[in-house]
């Protein structure tokens, strides 16, 4: 659903009656929970996230138009973060605008899972992370070390192998 039109545009260029019969339908899709939440009973899309449509004057996100209402237009580029996590949630205390990334960290997700990680499985700190082909990866550098020791120990021949013709591995 994309929101081709901002909110904060729409909702000031509409006349006083359409804003109120707006509102009061917005209202009317509410129920608060024991958490504090606000919660949109409405039409949902993707993972629990509300919309609301009004009439010709566009699709909008529930939790979005919750927010400009109460604090005005939300800065360009800057998506909102649920600090509830709670997506169903409209309460605009519980929204923050945010960058990309710090809502992704915030969240539950693999990526923010891993990022928070700061010991590898082995038990040794992360201390470096290696780059290589476009795809970045944490390796413990002491495990990393070793294995590249045994691997070099392995391809390692005796001067008797090599007189042989035998090759490492083979």
């Amino acid at each position: 659903m994309s929101q081709t039109k901002e909110i904060t545009s729409v909702l000031d260029s509409m006349p006083l009656k359409d804003f109120n019969r707006l509102v009061r339908r917005f209202c009317s899709q509410l129920k608060r929970d024991n958490n504090g939440c606000l919660i949109w009973l409405g039409p949902k899309l993707n993972g629990g996230y509300g919309r609301l449509y009004y009439r010709s004057r566009g699709t909008w996100w529930a939790h979005r138009v919750a927010y400009e209402l109460v604090n005005g237009p939300i800065p360009p580029g800057l998506p909102l973060d649920h600090l509830c996590r709670n997506p169903s949630c409209v309460e605009p205390s519980h929204l923050e605008a945010t960058t990309q990334r710090e809502n992704i960290m915030r969240g539950n997700g693999i990526c923010a899972i891993h990022a928070r990680k700061t010991v590898a499985k082995c038990g040794h700190a992360f201390t470096e992370v290696i780059f290589a082909k476009g795809r970045s990866w944490r390796r413990c550098r002491p495990c990393a070390l070793a294995r590249k020791r045994a691997w070099y120990a392995s391809r390692q021949i005796t001067i008797a192998e090599a007189k042989s013709g035998k090759r490492p591995g083979g």
